[in-house]
């Protein structure tokens, strides 16, 4: 696919997305919503049957003639040499919103470090954890732009992709320039022109950003209760040590969170 094409469409639906008036915006956010549960309730119930959403085999099928997201799940005969195959049929948008339901299945939000203040400006900058799997997803400015450096794929929009396993490197960051489709291209260009102002929410896929965003905070807070047993508190995606609050009228600079993770901002 020629990407001056994809480019050119994306960068068309950045500006379809800036045009929409907050009623339209709301009536396609609510539509999509719905859409996302109904999809994720199916996901959910064959994952738990031991059976991929997308493809129908059982999640330890390789089969090299049909590509499929569950392929990160690594089963046996899976390469790094086929994560190719997997990005030119699934885009990014794709391939994050099925990993982070799959990080959902083993706890709710902890296991997807999807914190803002974390990251380094990048309009995607992400870790999603599932058992002995780590994986992250890295896109700049200027990978949707496309750079110089690295040969003809890095010119065109790309983003990047590490993959651990037992904690031990599997596909590294520059190991591929993946091609952005012009959703993917899309979304991110009216993410760039809105700084701040778009975010992306995923139904079924709730991470710790969206946990622990101001708009929420208050409620986690108001909600949390004191764990009675060991397993009940590592079991919640958040634990409250202590709580600090302003004065009113008042803010105090600075957060420190930790999850069981480990990771801590």
């Amino acid at each position: 696919m020629n990407d001056d094409g994809v480019k050119q469409r994306g960068l068309a639906y950045a500006e379809y997305l800036s045009a929409l008036s907050p009623e339209e915006r709301g009536r396609i956010n609510e539509r999509d919503r719905k859409q996302g549960e109904e999809e994720h309730k199916a996901f959910h119930e064959k994952f738990e049957a031991g059976q991929c959403w997308v493809c129908g085999d059982a999640l330890s099928v390789f089969d090299p003639t049909n590509p499929c997201p569950h392929w990160l799940l690594k089963p046996n005969g899976f390469g790094k040499e086929h994560f190719e195959l997997i990005t030119r049929k699934y885009s990014l948008i794709n391939l994050e919103h099925y990993l982070r339901w799959i990080a959902n299945e083993e706890a709710f939000a902890k296991n997807i470090n999807d914190f803002a203040d974390e990251g380094s400006g990048k309009l995607v900058e992400l870790t999603v954890r599932y058992k002995n799997l780590q994986w992250s997803f890295s896109c700049s400015a200027s990978d949707l732009s496309g750079h110089d450096g690295g040969g003809e794929h890095s010119k065109r929009s790309h983003w990047h992709f590490q993959m651990h396993v037992d904690d031990k490197p599997f596909i590294r960051y520059n190991d591929f320039h993946s091609a952005l489709s012009e959703r993917d291209v899309g979304l991110l260009e009216h993410m760039r022109n809105n700084p701040g102002k778009v975010r992306k929410r995923f139904a079924g896929g709730t991470g710790m950003g969206d946990v622990l965003d101001a708009s929420t905070l208050e409620q986690v807070v108001a909600m949390g209760r004191s764990a009675t047993k060991d397993d009940e508190a590592k079991a919640a995606p958040v634990e409250l040590n202590t709580i600090m609050i302003a004065e009113p009228g008042k803010t105090i600079k600075g957060r420190h969170f930790q999850s069981h993770s480990g990771r801590e901002s």
